[in-house]
């Protein structure tokens, strides 16, 4: 009488393989602090400003329009950016 060994291997399907280990990003994590604490500046420099807000000091002056502006218009973004980038 003959026997049958199973000599067949059995490879593991990809849904079954551990996902890769991804290691931290630390300079995102540094980019993600720059850019919360230049929403702080951008609100700070809101009051110095000549646009309307509710809180406004008397003396304005063009520099702090100039950081505003340049502020306001990449600090969204670059959030929704390195939010993803986290991910």
């Amino acid at each position: 009488m003959k026997t049958m060994e199973n000599t067949q291997t059995v490879t593991p399907r990809p849904s079954m393989t551990a996902p890769a280990k991804i290691e931290r990003r630390y300079d995102i994590d540094w980019l993600r602090v720059i850019a919360v604490f230049s929403v702080i500046a951008l609100h700070t420099s809101i009051i110095f400003s000549f646009g309307q807000f509710d809180v406004k000091h008397t003396q304005h002056t063009l520099t702090m329009d100039t950081i505003e502006i340049y502020i306001d218009i990449w600090v969204i973004p670059l959030l929704f950016v390195l939010a993803g980038a986290a991910t």
